[in-house]
């Protein structure tokens, strides 16, 4: 009889606990103040987010509100617009690599030699490749990043959102990529090594409007012919952008949608240094491996020594809250900072 007892009263704690914990987490979701602030625009971004969720903050917040420019209203219909048929069932969002390995799943599964056998070759473009309007502009969109051959001025490189890494070798006239087989083709950042120029690093995933997923940072040794994934310690992450010490080529620092990452071997291995929030921007201090400075959510961080802790500076020392910030900053005046 009292080992009865125990069982029922054991299983009664059980159903009160598990009740406690779902009433908890239903508190949690539902405390947040959706009409008044835009939780939606930060958990859109967060990989570990509810699609539904997201949707019912936004529609939350835009109830009765204005939605022209300048709101957020459009880019979110866009991200609404995407993701809405390619989540999954259940609301959650399906890995940044799941693509990846679901082709290199089907090309171990189909070689080239075994496709031609049997009628389906591999495909390739055919255009059209002139800008011709029909309702869009062809060939137009959204750059995120550019950067620049330390010696040949000839030599450019642009990050698409969802395009892949393009160069030219002639100023422009004409640009090649060799990014069309990647796992995801948006690119936020771009880092050209100053002493092998051959050796370019980019940062993957949309930064921006979330038109394609990150998957931490690539390498390329050839100039941008071919590309490894340099992620270790990173992980999956939309990298927004990166900085390089001046006087150290393997001292980088990377500005994540999972927080800032810190590799002193080139990017071979990364280290989070900072909380995992969403930061967009990272810059050294002109002519200092030692300060550097980060912004995440319109909010402003520093660090002292090296990228290895952040202090946030308060909005009360003069800068804006809200929107996105981004960084500038100059070799003419060291200390300002934009």
């Amino acid at each position: 009889m009292r080992h009865t007892r125990f069982s029922l009263l054991f299983l009664s704690f059980l159903l009160f606990g598990s009740l406690s914990i779902q009433a908890q987490q239903k508190s949690s979701t539902t405390t947040k103040d959706y009409a008044n602030h835009p939780y939606w625009a930060e958990m859109m971004q967060d990989p570990n987010a509810n699609f539904f969720e997201i949707q019912r903050a936004f529609y939350t917040y835009f109830e009765g509100r204005e939605t022209g420019r300048g709101t957020g209203y459009k880019p979110f219909k866009r991200w609404e617009y995407f993701w809405e048929n390619r989540v999954n069932p259940d609301g959650s969002f399906p890995a940044p690599d799941n693509v990846y390995n679901e082709f290199n799943q089907y090309v171990q599964e189909h070689p080239v030699s075994d496709r031609l056998k049997t009628g389906n070759p591999v495909w390739q473009e055919l255009g059209p490749k002139t800008r011709v309007n029909f309702g869009g502009y062809t060939g137009v969109g959204r750059v995120n990043s550019i950067a620049f051959h330390p010696t040949d001025t000839a030599t450019v490189y642009v990050g698409a959102p969802s395009g892949g890494f393009w160069m030219t070798h002639d100023s422009g006239k004409t640009w090649s990529s060799a990014t069309d087989t990647m796992p995801t083709l948006g690119v936020s950042a771009i880092l050209v090594s100053k002493t092998n120029p051959k050796q370019i690093l980019i940062g993957t995933g949309d930064r921006d409007g979330g038109d394609a997923p990150g998957m931490g940072v690539f390498r390329s040794d050839d100039g941008g012919l071919s590309w490894v994934k340099f992620n270790t310690g990173m992980g999956n992450v939309i990298v927004g952008m990166m900085a390089r010490a001046e006087n150290n080529d393997r001292f980088i620092l990377a500005a994540t949608s999972g927080g800032i990452f810190k590799t002193l071997d080139g990017g071979e291995t990364w280290t989070r240094t900072s909380d995992q929030s969403n930061y967009k921007d990272i810059k050294f201090r002109p002519g200092s491996s030692t300060y550097a400075y980060a912004v995440a959510g319109g909010n402003f961080f520093r660090s002292t020594d090296g990228g290895s802790t952040w202090t946030m500076v308060p909005h009360e020392n003069g800068y804006p809250s809200g929107g996105r910030a981004v960084i500038g900053v100059s070799k003419a005046n060291a200390s300002l900072v934009y």
